[in-house]
């Protein structure tokens, strides 16, 4: 049975859920306010850094501490800077522009790993800054020769010509583009020209009862192996699944049902500001089951009340328009579709 009513979860493992990863981290102030120069340094042992290295020098401890904490943020542990973005846009004007921002492929990839991305619609929102530099730059251009070709490292450094190697961070990747050849629909036209990014129109969901199957099927196996094994070989749930299908219910119904209710003891310290299907969908992408976890309990009560928050969770996708139907209606709506064949 739910152990918290009050807090249940309703997921349906067909459904494209809209996934929104962003990443609000105030490193435009400090960058704007502090950051005095960019200095290239050759590979060589100076810095004890491997590679070609950019300092970010900055007029002040504190502001250099502060970027570089974010910066480390968004590398999230990863041994390399790949979830940086960095790139220096040489104007026709001569100067120099520094953009950088947290990568959005990186970051939707944390935090929606593995096949689950494939199953979201995702939006990724960043924060991005630039920051101006007199040109021409002997330094700049000694500084792409040597990376072109290459991930470098940055690091903090201060006016006084103090670095701090110790702060470093590797295998970040840098692009070096010209203004006049940027793309109109890029990141750094965006941002040199102080439009909106252009995103890409997202893939129109298919709806077809036999793609929803096969996704459905997809993710059930996938988060709930163990729990879909037992019930199948439990006896008084499969007299459940009989006595469920004579009230009109498929199979996957069922055993989705009976899945989810396993979730608040699962997912038990799961706050409940993020009991949303997306923050459920990556916990059990990150937390995958384990034989030693508690065998499901439900009865016929809780079996039905699950079904029809699952059962109202795929109409508010498929059909909005039919939420306040009744449930014998949102039913005989699905089994028109060809919702309703079997799940196996």
């Amino acid at each position: 049975m739910i152990q918290n009513p009050s807090l249940p979860f309703a997921v349906d493992y067909a459904v494209r859920y809209t996934a929104v990863f962003a990443s609000f981290d105030d490193f435009m102030t400090p960058i704007r306010e502090h950051l005095h120069a960019l200095s290239y340094s050759p590979p060589g042992p100076a810095h004890g850094v491997p590679g070609p290295s950019l300092a970010f020098i900055f007029d002040a401890q504190k502001a250099a501490e502060e970027v570089f904490a974010i910066f480390q943020k968004w590398v999230g542990g990863q041994e390399t800077g790949v979830a940086i973005g960095l790139s220096l846009v040489a104007r026709v004007t001569g100067d120099y522009v520094l953009c950088v921002y947290p990568d959005a492929v990186q970051l939707q990839a944390r935090f929606a790993p593995g096949p689950l991305a494939a199953h979201l619609n995702t939006q990724v929102v960043t924060p991005a800054h630039i920051k101006t530099f007199p040109g021409p730059s002997q330094n700049l251009a000694a500084f792409r020769d040597a990376a072109q070709d290459q991930t470098v490292a940055i690091l903090p450094g201060l006016k006084d010509g103090a670095l701090a190697p110790g702060l470093a961070i590797i295998g970040v990747p840098v692009r070096f583009l010209e203004e006049a050849e940027l793309n109109p629909s890029g990141f750094e036209y965006a941002l040199l020209h102080g439009v909106e990014p252009s995103r890409s129109p997202a893939e129109p969901d298919d709806h077809r009862p036999e793609i929803l199957t096969r996704r459905r099927q997809t993710l059930l196996s996938r988060y709930f192996p163990v729990t879909l094994e037992r019930l199948r070989f439990n006896t008084a749930f499969q007299g459940d699944l009989r006595q469920l299908a004579d009230e009109g219910y498929a199979d996957w119904q069922v055993q989705q049902a009976a899945c989810n209710l396993t979730l608040p003891e699962r997912l038990g310290d799961l706050p409940a500001d993020q009991r949303d299907a997306v923050s459920v969908l990556i916990e059990l992408e990150n937390s995958p089951e384990e034989l030693s976890q508690p065998e499901p309990r439900w009865n016929l009560e809780s079996l039905r009340t699950q079904l029809e928050r699952d059962v109202r969770e795929l109409i508010g996708w498929l059909a909005p328009e039919r939420a306040e139907a009744s449930l014998a209606e949102c039913q005989e709506w699905l089994r028109q579709r060809g919702d309703l064949g079997e799940c196996t």
